[in-house]
């Protein structure tokens, strides 16, 4: 759980942590340059990602979203959609592109596995336009994030992340 702590004082909370088991390895090609995948709204960074995505008309990209209404998809209209993957097919889909888009506001209150799941899919996450703009046009840069992925993932695997979570159950029970 990722929140506010001003909102969370005096309420008990079960802490889940989101373990990534390994780097996808499947043998997906690079055929996107960049995905988004996720939810779509303002609170969600849309806003941010179409901003983010402007410059770069020409490239590939892949947005796994739905958008019932057509509202987003009208302003990204140079892109290909996919309304729905199934979870289980989510890692080799992500693993066709090569950067992952993560536009959320900084400041955001809200949880998100969409890093985790790019980490694992073996795509470089981002978060802001410097940093996109780096990734696509310095390949050493690119390849040197991409290598750290598997740094990453260690960090984020359960058998690491159950000592603190502990921690952290033990001392909110005292």
């Amino acid at each position: 759980i990722v929140s506010n702590s001003k909102a969370i004082q005096r309420k008990s909370m079960t802490v889940l942590a989101d373990g990534v088991p390994a780097v996808y390895r499947g043998t997906s090609e690079k055929t996107y340059d960049m995905v988004y995948s996720g939810g779509l709204g303002a609170h969600k960074g849309t806003p941010q990602l179409i901003a983010m995505l402007e410059p770069y008309r020409s490239k590939k990209i892949l947005i796994i979203a739905s958008d019932p209404s057509g509202q987003w998809r009208k302003q990204i209209p140079h892109t290909t959609w996919i309304d729905h993957v199934p979870y289980e097919q989510l890692w080799p889909t992500l693993a066709q592109a090569r950067i992952g888009l993560e536009p959320k506001p900084l400041d955001s209150t809200e949880g998100s596995a969409k890093e985790l799941n790019y980490i694992a899919a073996g795509v470089v996450p981002v978060r802001t336009p410097t940093a996109l703009q780096r990734l696509l046009n310095d390949h050493v840069f690119y390849h040197n994030q991409f290598q750290q992925l598997e740094k990453k993932v260690e960090y984020n695997r359960w058998t690491t992340q159950l000592p603190m979570l502990k921690k952290i159950y033990e001392s909110s029970q005292a």
